[in-house]
């Protein structure tokens, strides 16, 4: 079942039993291919999906958190291929047979890095603000000149730093902030915001009593642009019931992957 993406009302639209039996094929270019992935699991079968972007520089094996539920999870084959695409998007409706090998895994083990600065105020200490970055950055490429280490130095060593240096200063006040702050650095944000959805399902404070969250992104700029940018509470796992709060991320204009 292939899905123009000159019609994303058509995906929109579709329905359980239109896709039963089905391997819809989506193309990245349809506005409407995002929404069809929160759908409900039943509505969820094998999709091979299209993208209209460039292969990523490394196919290297990626982080999955073992301890997440898996239940909303679907079988995606996501094809960079130009040529193949092309072919694709050209063939009419049919069968389609694909040899898979079965993937591979490689147990890790890696941490979100906290700190607690205890609130000064006994009414309001119970409660938190989150100040935040990530850790981790793309890790190596396996091919190209150069230097092979994805460095991250902006993205997000800058951010890092700043929690660790905000975290000095406000525990060197000799008034402290009335409400707790937790200090953190995530693990595996770059790609699959790994280390924030693991601290959503395990928090220091209940989520009920966190009030907002500073996420610190690309700080390491020079050219003094900064971008303000609000947005939604993105680093909660979506099947958490999470209460209305202020997210704010805070990066300097971003004109390098560096």
């Amino acid at each position: 079942m292939k899905l123009s993406p000159d019609d994303p009302a058509a995906l929109k639209s579709l329905t359980p039993e239109q896709l039963r039996g089905k391997v819809p094929v989506l193309d990245t270019s349809n506005p409407a291919t995002e929404e069809f992935f929160r759908r409900p699991i039943s509505t969820r079968p094998l999709v091979i999906v299209l993208s209209d972007e460039p292969a990523p520089a490394s196919q290297e094996a990626r982080l999955r958190d073992a301890s997440a539920s898996v239940s909303g999870a679907h079988p995606v084959i996501v094809v960079w291929d130009e040529a193949l695409r092309t072919a694709i998007i050209a063939a009419k409706d049919g069968t389609v047979s694909l040899k898979i090998p079965p993937p591979t895994s490689v147990p890790v083990r890696l941490r979100n890095v906290a700190g607690v600065l205890r609130g000064s105020d006994p009414s309001l200490k119970e409660t938190c603000v989150l100040v935040t970055a990530h850790y981790d950055h793309l890790g190596v490429r396996s091919a190209g000149d150069g230097d092979h280490i994805y460095n991250g130095a902006n993205d997000d060593a800058s951010g890092t730093g700043s929690v660790i240096e905000i975290a000095v200063a406000l525990a060197s006040l000799s008034q402290k902030p009335r409400r707790s702050i937790v200090f953190m650095t995530f693990f595996g944000e770059e790609i699959g915001l790994l280390g924030s959805k693991y601290y959503s399902r395990h928090p220091l404070f209940p989520l009920a009593k966190t009030v907002a969250q500073i996420n610190l992104e690309h700080l390491g700029r020079t050219d003094g642009t900064l971008c303000r940018e609000w947005v939604r509470p993105r680093y909660w796992d979506s099947t958490t019931q999470v209460p209305p709060m202020c997210c704010v991320t805070l990066q300097r204009k971003l004109v390098s992957n560096w």
